[in-house]
């Protein structure tokens, strides 16, 4: 059995929305020709660690960005990676609903307060929680050594702010579009609960080892 596993946890690619500054949630939008451009970039400069599997969300902005990086590897589509559904407020922009008062509660108070006909803050972690768990446990029973997941940035900022001790709150997190951070611990400290205590950005530069930083 491998005595260690990390997981890279990559953001999708540039689609229309995020161009235009729109909040894009549930909405089933795919990469734009400058997403695309970007990815074949990140591939000629940055090295993507190959991996046993990905798993991704189920949105084809996501499961389009995990081809172009890793053509030879399987992927598993698992709806409950992706971003919060934004109900009302998917495709619109902060200019659009700055006046809206549920929207300023909202923006205040993530856990009690929920988008029009959207999702609740605390549902959404629940369910990134859930696959989470999912993916480490397939991955002790199968012995991989690394996961890729592809996602969202919230999902993979809600991750990161719960599987480590960095001191860093959801929003501090910047993921930039197709890249992310690699997490990496010893198989017997994911079994007793402890966090991961190794982090690496990703993908890095083809001639560096990545930037790691040990945490406590």
């Amino acid at each position: 059995m491998a005595c260690r596993l990390a997981v890279t946890l990559l953001r999708h690619s540039i689609t229309d929305y995020n161009e235009q500054k729109r909040y894009l949630g549930w909405t089933d939008l795919p990469i734009n020709t400058r997403g695309k451009q970007l990815l074949s970039g990140l591939k000629k400069k940055h090295r993507y660690i190959p991996g046993n599997v990905i798993y991704s969300s189920d949105l084809t902005r996501c499961v389009t960005t995990a081809e172009i990086l890793y053509p030879n590897v399987p992927i598993i589509k698992d709806k409950r990676l992706r971003e919060i559904n934004f109900g009302d407020w998917e495709g619109k922009t902060y200019e659009e609903i700055k006046d809206d008062p549920l929207y300023r509660r909202w923006l205040d108070d993530l856990n009690n307060t929920i988008p029009p006909n959207g999702e609740a803050y605390l549902s959404f972690q629940s369910r990134i929680i859930n696959s989470w768990n999912k993916i480490i446990n397939d991955a002790i029973q199968q012995k991989w050594e690394h996961i890729i997941v592809v996602s969202h940035g919230g999902p993979i900022r809600f991750i990161l702010s719960q599987m480590t001790s960095e001191k860093k709150s959801f929003w501090e997190w910047n993921i930039d579009y197709g890249q992310g951070y690699t997490l990496t611990t010893e198989i017997e400290r994911l079994r007793r609960g402890e966090q991961w205590n190794l982090l690496q950005v990703a993908p890095f530069m083809a001639n560096e080892t990545g930037c790691i930083q040990i945490t406590k």
